[in-house]
């Protein structure tokens, strides 16, 4: 296996994120692995199933000309500017170990005098503080694990632009959840991000050499444009970043989770769901998104047989658990509700 590092000078997140999904498939082609290293300029990063509503204070954003975009992978919105480092970790999908891009960044941070630990959910702390959020994605032929590094990121604009406006709450999703942050410039004031960049790389190398078969090592930059013409399209396109958030919505919940939280919009005509969005901060969405997929169109007396054939086609048991929390819950929202009665439902947890 080749490895492969990656940086750009490029700072437009839509323009990243289709390099991003770019790169995915170039590894997968290739038989390589690959460190992608890249900056946004002032941008929120929103989680694949989440609510712009919810979660960004949307006027807020427009006058401080912050972009708002949508990323491939669950987790919950993030806001990056030129003071936070982005890593994006890429493998063919049997040569991927979660184990590998966690073990790099702890090796590279300590390195240069910081002390890493894991959270649970798969943050990384620094003096008992986040720095680094962390979200995964696969598919048949590759995988994906990329996250943050706050550096001397403006933490009061984070806090203006991460959270809904008054007038958007109504339209209320799962909120991302609200860690205690850090820049590691508070605790290493000499600390840039091209030192930690570099200390990356160094990292990379190693760490990947000491786990893997190694064939050799190659860095390239990558310029405007990278991404083909339609992912770049895609991920600037309102229908990508606001899809069917802003309408309304006769039923409402909300639920916690051990694995993340989901909010339900949902609404029947003739006792069939005829419009339905999960939003959801869980890490895991292919579940999220083939349950809304498969019960669009599906009348109530039919949902649990269209359950039960949902919950079937997963293989991965972990995918199978999150949907079958999802739709247990979902049931029992549904059981002795009016299939033509208008309101919203008071869902318990979060």
């Amino acid at each position: 296996m080749r490895l492969l590092i990656f940086e750009t000078a490029q700072a437009d997140p839509y323009e990243n994120l289709a390099a991003e999904e770019h790169l995915l498939s170039v590894c997968g082609q290739e038989n390589s692995a690959a460190l992608f290293l890249w900056q946004n300029r002032d941008s929120v990063i929103l989680g694949r199933n989440q609510n712009p509503y919810a979660e960004c204070n949307l006027q807020m954003a427009e006058e401080n000309g912050v972009k708002i975009a949508r990323r491939m992978t669950g987790g919950g919105a993030v806001f990056h500017d030129l003071g936070n480092l982005n890593f994006t970790f890429l493998a063919p999908k049997q040569d991927y170990q979660k184990e590998d891009a966690f073990a790099v960044i702890q090796a590279a941070l300590l390195e240069l005098g910081v002390d890493v630990e894991r959270s649970g959910r798969n943050d990384l702390l620094a003096g008992g503080y986040k720095f680094s959020g962390n979200a995964f994605y696969s598919n048949e032929a590759a995988a994906l694990h990329h996250g943050t590094v706050l550096v001397h990121s403006d933490l009061d604009k984070m806090n203006l632009c991460l959270g809904a406006s008054g007038g958007k709450m109504q339209r209320k999703g799962i909120a991302s959840v609200r860690s205690r942050v850090v820049n590691l410039c508070a605790l290493q004031p000499s600390l840039t991000v091209p030192a930690v960049k570099d200390s990356l790389k160094r990292a990379y190398r190693r760490e990947m050499q000491k786990r893997h078969a190694i064939e050799g090592v190659e860095e390239r930059v990558i310029g405007p444009k990278a991404a083909p013409l339609a992912l770049r399209e895609k991920y600037a396109s309102k229908e990508w970043i606001f899809g069917g958030y802003g309408g309304q919505w006769e039923r409402r919940a909300r639920q916690g989770f051990p694995w993340g939280g989901v909010t339900l919009l949902m609404n029947v005509e003739k006792h069939r769901i005829a419009a339905l969005k999960l939003d959801s901060d869980a890490l895991l969405q292919a579940p999220i998104g083939a349950i809304e997929k498969k019960l669009i169109g599906v009348r109530l007396d039919a949902l649990g047989k269209a359950m039960e054939e949902l919950k079937a086609s997963f293989e991965d048991e972990a995918e199978k658990r999150l949907a079958d929390d999802v739709m247990r819950w979902m049931r029992g929202l549904l059981e002795g509700e009016a299939a033509n009665e208008r309101g919203a439902w008071q869902g318990k947890g979060i």
